[in-house]
This record gives C-alpha cells, sequence and structure tokens, in this order.
C-alpha cells in the first residue's frame, strides 16, 4: 500500500498498544510489551522525579516532543499531569475520540493535550503550542545544519 496507508496502520497499532489492547495484527511476541506498558501506566505517579515523569508519559503517549511534555509537567505540575494521563487513559480505553475532522481517532498524545485544554486557560494554553512550535523550529534547522556538516 501506500505510505498514507502503512501510517494509518502503524498510528492504530501504536493507539491500540497505549491503551493497554493487544490489536489482532500484532503478534505475539508483542504481549510482554504490551504488560510492561500496562504496568507503566500504573507506576505513573506524581512522586517521580520530573525527566522520569516526562519521559514515561512521552513514551507513553508515543509523544515525540518530549519539550512539550516537559513544559506542560512544569506549567500544570506533576499531580494535575498525573491526573490527566489517567484521564486520557480512561479516554482510550472508552474507545479514543475521534478527530476534528471526524476522520479516525487522535492519537494518545491528541487526547492529552484536549484533556489540557479543560485543565488550564485558553491564553496559557495558546502560549504552551506557540512555545512548542518555536522550540520544534529549532530543533528542525539545528538538525539541517548538522546535516550539512556531514
Amino acid at each position: 500500500g501506500t505510505f498514507a496507508g502503512r501510517r494509518r496502520v502503524y498510528l492504530r497499532k501504536r493507539t491500540a498498544i497505549a491503551m493497554g489492547c493487544r490489536p489482532s495484527s500484532i503478534s505475539g511476541e508483542n504481549i510482554l510489551a504490551d504488560i510492561e506498558i500496562q504496568q507503566e501506566w500504573e507506576r505513573l505517579s506524581a512522586g517521580m522525579r520530573k525527566a522520569d515523569l516526562v519521559n514515561t508519559m512521552c513514551r507513553l503517549l508515543h509523544e515525540p516532543k518530549h519539550h512539550l511534555i516537559q513544559a506542560i509537567v512544569e506549567e500544570v505540575g506533576p499531580s494535575l499531569a498525573v491526573q490527566m494521563m489517567g484521564e486520557t487513559k480512561d479516554s482510550l480505553e472508552n474507545g479514543g475520540m475521534k478527530r476534528a475532522d471526524g476522520n479516525g481517532y487522535r492519537t494518545p498524545g491528541g487526547v492529552f493535550l484536549i484533556h489540557l485544554k479543560s485543565h488550564v486557560s485558553a491564553k496559557t494554553f495558546k502560549q504552551l503550542m506557540k512555545d512548542s512550535k518555536k522550540r520544534q523550529k529549532e530543533l528542525q534547522k539545528a538538525a539541517a545544519q548538522k546535516s550539512w556538516l556531514w
């Protein structure tokens, strides 16, 4: 199939794994990975070191933008971040959330951001997203410059 088709299948599998489910198309060798993910959800707590909390959240949400999750944890605090992770897990276990355009479902990171919106002011959310976009551009620029060196 096309790249877009393979990407959709990948995202569906990734979302199912994040929910703690095992889609039928995933082989039996990933059962251990499913159990490990479930244990990570259970170990998630506000008492963790911030760096460990951010890394665990990024892993569970399949979120590549570590800087965004770190900024969120610093803004709302670890306890509210863990509470929102619980809400995210509940949403994912109950079938996930449709995207605004109606085509498919949100990724776990997208569901988390929707829950974040309900816990912070619109101004704060907008600033977090603006800062994240700026940081993402800086990272892309640095990666492009690094590739020129080779």
